[in-house]
């Protein structure tokens, strides 16, 4: 399965931008958090998420989490930089969930770009989502 290509996030961007985690995690999406808050709307669908991380202080992945499973990529070490990304279904039936990037600790600090989740199993090159690109 193909499909995806259009990028489900809002206010992504392909410029470096520096985190700080609070409690381990940064949140990119929940049910109350505007760049994306429709997970429910996916249950049962195969999804991609990837995300380019950048020198974290300590090994720092993607993950959709849920109260009914979850989806969770593979990590970047300290130090080091790439692609976290994990493909899979998104679990049916959950009433709680959100998308963050993150360790295992707190106060762990890295940069991150490119955040795309997306229909499908092939992550496609990063675009921003196509309400970012509509001029008012």
């Amino acid at each position: 399965m193909r499909r995806g290509g259009v990028n489900l996030i809002k206010h992504t961007s392909n410029q470096l931008k520096h985190a700080t985690t609070t409690n381990g995690l940064v949140l990119v999406g929940n049910p109350t958090y505007k760049e994306f808050d429709s997970l429910p709307d996916y249950q049962g669908q195969k999804m991609t998420i990837r995300v380019w991380i950048d020198k974290p202080t300590s090994p720092t992945q993607v993950n959709i989490w849920t109260n009914k499973g979850g989806l969770y990529g593979n990590a970047i070490e300290t130090g080091e930089s790439g692609y976290s990304t994990v493909t899979g279904v998104i679990p049916t039936g959950f009433t709680n969930w959100n998308i963050v990037i993150g360790g295992r600790i707190d106060n762990n600090e890295f940069s991150y770009k490119e955040l795309k989740l997306e229909l499908g199993t092939v992550p496609t090159p990063w675009s921003p989502a196509p309400e970012d690109l509509r001029k008012d």
